[in-house]
């Protein structure tokens, strides 16, 4: 009975440790678009007063992969230039420049139709593109 009790107790324990890391590391989703610049906070105001953003991709993905998401943001009749930067660590900078200005849910559908599904602006937590 001793030894029930001790393996529930500690598969509980190691349960809410598991998740509690999740929460601590704010663990980031593959394909996630990263966007540092103090303007963003504002999401809105941000997306709809710019013609560049500059991305860093979170775990892209094979070279394929990354070939295939800038192949996919140049296809946009809107897109006037995608520049592929520097893979540094887990993160590939990709520079994106429309013809003209566009609003925030033109950015989230061109994101999305690239395989980018989650955004994450400066310090806050990633979100699904649909839901920024």
């Amino acid at each position: 009975m001793k030894k029930i009790k001790f393996l529930t107790l500690a598969l509980f324990f190691l349960g809410t440790i598991s998740s509690l890391n999740a929460k601590v590391l704010n663990e980031i989703p593959v394909k996630t678009a990263v966007i540092k610049a103090a303007g963003a906070e504002n999401a809105d105001l941000f997306f709809s007063t710019t013609k560049v953003v500059a991305i860093h991709v979170f775990k892209a993905g094979t070279t394929e992969d990354l070939n295939t998401l800038v192949t996919k943001l140049k296809e946009n009749s809107s897109v006037e230039q995608v520049i592929l930067g520097k893979t540094t660590g887990d993160y590939t900078n990709i520079n994106i420049t429309l013809k003209e200005i566009k609003n925030k849910s033109f950015w989230m559908e061109l994101f999305k139709s690239a395989g980018v599904d989650h955004v994450k602006i400066n310090n806050k937590e990633a979100v699904e593109t649909g839901k920024l």
